[in-house]
């Protein structure tokens, strides 16, 4: 059951704890994360076009394959092919990035057309169910899909997660997800989710949009994903460029409700990517609704932080 505090009485604000909502956040990135493997490189080149010196490349190619003058000939005849080099098994991935890359160098020094081909692998699911039961207050709405669209390139790898109404397509049956493409019809967070109207309903609607958006802020405050909530501004050697802020600030989490129905939410940040900040963010929901209007302004800054 809600705590009354989580209903302040109106034209009142609610409190809440920083540290349960980091920790909230901690436990979101924990259950949504997908392990993906990295892809690794294949040991081939592309063979595009071998133009007209093919006796050079004959000799180019027996050299690098580590193969026969006629399985290199038979290579030149069925151009555009793999070619595959000859190299261990074990060996780091910057070697055989190197390796092949230099194969193509050589390729090309005799007149052929080749590459290190791109590779990646994409696969859709459905976002566990345990995700979106972490939040007291909120709910995905009736109807609607929250899956994981994961790829693994060469490389790389990574995740976007996306939603779906009742009337659009099923993911299952879309088959350009599986090429990278973004779902028909997806809709953003702020859309899928509704909440029982309570003050921490508010909250959690806005670091959930906040952290499965990825939300890149505005001006100087940075990327979202580096930024941890804070209920007093922590020990750092601060410039103070607000005169509503200061050292002795309360940085609690609130929630402000308004006669008319209004609902602006405020918490505070600190990032440390590049430049150390703390940032107020405020987030302003219209009556009856969970799309908010939102501000991020630095409020003090520290020395240096970290680069990414």
């Amino acid at each position: 059951m809600n705590d009354d505090r989580s209903h302040p009485p109106t034209g009142r604000t609610w409190k809440g704890d920083a540290r349960e909502m980091q920790a909230l956040r901690q436990e979101l990135w924990e259950r949504m994360s997908v392990d993906v493997p990295v892809k690794r490189l294949q040991h081939r080149v592309k063979l595009i076009d071998v133009g007209s010196e093919r006796r050079s490349i004959i000799f180019e190619l027996r050299d690098l394959a580590g193969i026969s003058l006629g399985a290199a000939r038979d290579l030149v005849e069925s151009t555009p092919t793999d070619v595959f080099l000859s190299i261990e098994e074990s060996a780091r991935e910057d070697d055989v990035e190197a390796t092949l890359n230099k194969a193509v160098e050589r390729l090309e020094a005799v007149g052929a057309r080749a590459e290190v081909p791109f590779e990646e692998e994409w696969s859709v699911s459905p976002m566990p169910d345990d995700v979106l039961g972490l939040f007291r207050d909120i709910e995905l709405r009736s109807g609607w899909a929250w899956f994981a669209q994961t790829y693994s390139a060469t490389g790389d790898s990574g995740m976007s997660d996306w939603l779906l109404p009742p009337n659009a397509t099923p993911w299952q049956q879309q088959s350009q997800l599986l090429r990278g493409d973004r779902p028909v019809g997806a809709c953003p967070m702020e859309e899928a989710i509704t909440g029982n109207g309570s003050a921490r309903s508010y909250l959690e609607a806005s670091l959930l949009i906040r952290d499965t958006t990825g939300i890149e802020l505005d001006g100087d405050a940075g990327a979202w994903y580096s930024h941890r909530l804070v209920g007093e501004p922590t020990d750092e050697d601060w410039v103070w460029s607000r005169d509503d802020v200061s050292p002795n600030s309360d940085l609690s989490p609130s929630v402000t409700m308004t006669e008319s129905g209004d609902v602006t939410v405020r918490f505070y940040t600190v990032t440390r990517l590049n430049l150390v900040r703390l940032v107020r963010h405020c987030d302003c929901y219209r009556p009856g609704t969970y799309c908010p209007k939102t501000e991020a302004v630095v409020c003090a800054t520290g020395g240096r932080g970290y680069v990414h």
